[in-house]
């Protein structure tokens, strides 16, 4: 006799009103591609947008790892690693838009932030989760920008 797997009632919900179980990269979040550009949300899309617009100069998708892969009894181990939205070298900012995030991503960003500390690079970290938020950190940015142009600093004042 065979028996059926048992199915956490959650799941069951879940799957019955269409809803994603737990633990999806992204929730909500609808692909989009402009100019062959391929973004995993609107909301990324527009802060792309902005940040061309006011020709602010990004590395766009830029990975770290955040924990090295291993080999642990004979079993590998993969690379813990985090791939952000945009990162402003000029400015040394990073911006990760994020609508909702998933349930892995508060120690993902804990993990980012200890591997940039050890590195000593110590950008500032902006999560944007609206068009709201994306267009006044571009406002915050354009105006450290224009005082580090002024006071003939190098450095970010964020």
């Amino acid at each position: 006799m065979t028996t059926k797997p048992t199915i956490h009632p959650r799941d069951q919900l879940s799957a019955a009103i269409g809803k994603p179980s737990a633990n999806r990269k992204i929730q909500n979040a609808v692909k989009h591609e402009q100019d062959g550009v391929k973004f995993d949300s609107g909301l990324e899309m527009t802060m792309y947008n902005l940040l061309t617009f006011h020709k602010i100069e990004f590395e766009f998708q830029k990975k770290y790892v955040l924990q090295e892969g291993f080999t642990y009894n004979k079993e590998k181990i993969r690379p813990i690693a985090l791939t952000v939205d945009f990162y402003l070298d000029k400015l040394n900012v990073i911006i990760d838009s994020k609508g909702w995030a998933n349930d892995v991503a508060p120690l993902k960003y804990k993990l980012l932030k200890w591997v940039l500390w050890e590195s000593d690079t110590g950008p500032e970290i902006y999560l944007p989760s609206t068009k709201k938020e994306c267009e006044a950190l571009i406002n915050k940015l354009l105006i450290c920008s224009t005082k580090n142009k002024v006071m003939g600093k190098n450095q970010n004042p964020i």
